[in-house]
């Protein structure tokens, strides 16, 4: 009986030598000054730590990035994301339900999902050796997750117009915001139909936002009572409005000011159905497609590294 245990002790330990402590870094191919730091500081501390790592630049193809997490995550024990929100969503989608955790280092360009965390980047870096986990929540829509915030209409259509047309570093979010303020004056607001607990919802509307964190475009608080553990997204149904009430609710947003309660309802959900036909649908930033659709909460779908 001892000679059984020994024996597995042994065959345990040599795993164990085979298969040491590795990290898994994923990042997108564009850089920037903030990323080029973040990395050199990242990849000496585990040169200092002896922590074995595999760098993974992401691609275009969302099958060809499973693919590459099915072939590779199971040689790592955690996965550190340099990026903003849309690495970050590729990377749930790859990893939702797993028991390894995910550490952030944001250096995107909204970051949206790291400011709903709150950490410095003092905490960021600590992070990334802590034991300490969160259970985070994620959405999904048809069948991608989102771990910040989901959109129907007006935000849908800037992303899909935006497709192809990245920019790099510190002209990234200046040219967001000049194709925001391009389609904001040309928007044709549309009838969205929603189902929520067997209540219908119709109205002309803006943009219909399912918010698992607290901010999305860059850093506007279009969701304050959303929490990213809390098993409830806020929908945040913005109606048609005039042209200058759009400009002064996206401005409110961008200052952390309450939104109109006339135009503006909010509500905690854990799943709705949308009806309407042809709207565009974007999530943490990437085009997902067309409505209809079922928007979903998953509780405690991942782990995120805390400090």
């Amino acid at each position: 009986m001892l000679q059984n245990i020994a024996q597995s002790i042994f065959k345990l330990r040599n795993l164990i030598n085979v298969q040491p402590f590795s990290f898994l870094i994923v990042t997108n191919p564009f850089q920037n000054a903030l990323k080029r730091r973040l990395m050199a500081w990242l990849v000496n501390e585990l040169a200092n730590k002896n922590i074995r790592y595999q760098l993974y630049y992401t691609s275009t193809s969302f099958s060809e990035n499973s693919r590459f997490f099915e072939q590779n995550l199971h040689l790592h024990q955690q996965v550190v994301v340099l990026g903003g929100d849309g690495t970050l969503h590729l990377v749930v989608n790859c990893m939702a339900h797993q028991l390894k955790p995910i550490a952030l280092l944001p250096c995107g360009t909204g970051n949206d999902f790291a400011r709903s965390l709150g950490f410095t980047m003092t905490q960021f870096k600590d992070a990334i050796f802590s034991s300490h986990q969160l259970q985070v929540d994620l959405g999904k829509v048809g069948e991608r997750y989102f771990i910040n915030v989901a959109g129907i209409g007006f935000d849908g259509q800037v992303v899909a117009h935006s497709i192809g047309k990245q920019k790099i570093g510190s002209w990234a979010k200046l040219a967001y915001l000049v194709l925001t303020l391009k389609h904001l004056f040309r928007y044709q607001a549309e009838p969205i139909a929603l189902k929520h607990g067997g209540e219908p919802y119709h109205y002309q509307h803006f943009m219909t936002l399912f918010a698992n964190g607290r901010y999305f475009g860059g850093g506007m608080k279009v969701a304050p009572k959303a929490n990213i553990a809390d098993g409830e997204l806020e929908c945040v149904m913005i109606r048609d409005c005039s042209l200058l009430t759009k400009l002064v609710q996206l401005i409110r947003m961008t200052f952390a000011m309450p939104l109109s309660p006339k135009v503006v309802k909010q509500m905690a959900i854990k799943e709705m159905s949308v009806l309407s036909v042809g709207l565009p649908i974007e999530a943490d930033g990437e085009y997902i497609g067309l409505t209809p659709t079922i928007i979903k909460l998953v509780p405690n779908a991942i782990l995120i590294k805390a400090p």
